[in-house]
């Protein structure tokens, strides 16, 4: 649990989804694309923090604290590619489905990035200022 990198990450995220929501205001799906690139930056450094933390030995098997952080941190990385997934489709279907249905799957997709952020605050208290 490499406190700076969880601390970046927070702000990473903090970042993905205020363009989201920038995008859920101005209507430009530009700011979607912004988000998704930053929580490739997450999941880019997640990775680099497991890398770092199975070298140094702390798997899962070690301890009761190590399977939950893995199990936790890994939920919440499959959750944030969910949500890039899900920018990247409304970017896709933006010209077939017109100004209503973008703005709908928007509000929609902003309510879950807002979701994806409180999460990531419990498990950052949790796990990495416990």
């Amino acid at each position: 649990m490499a406190l700076g990198i969880g601390m970046f990450n927070t702000l990473i995220l903090l970042g993905a989804t205020t363009a989201v929501w920038r995008a859920r205001q101005s209507q430009r799906l530009g700011q979607l694309a912004i988000a998704s690139a930053l929580a490739l930056v997450f999941l880019a450094l997640k990775s680099v923090e497991y890398t770092g933390e199975l070298a140094r030995g702390l798997r899962p098997a070690v301890s009761t604290f190590l399977a939950m952080y893995y199990t936790l941190t890994g939920f919440h990385a499959a959750h944030v590619a969910g949500g890039i997934i899900a920018n990247l489709w409304i970017i896709a279907g933006a010209k077939r489905t017109g100004a209503a249905m973008t703005a709908g799957r928007l509000h929609a997709v902003s309510l879950y990035w807002t979701f994806v952020d409180v999460i990531w605050m419990i498990v950052f208290v949790l796990l990495y200022l416990s």
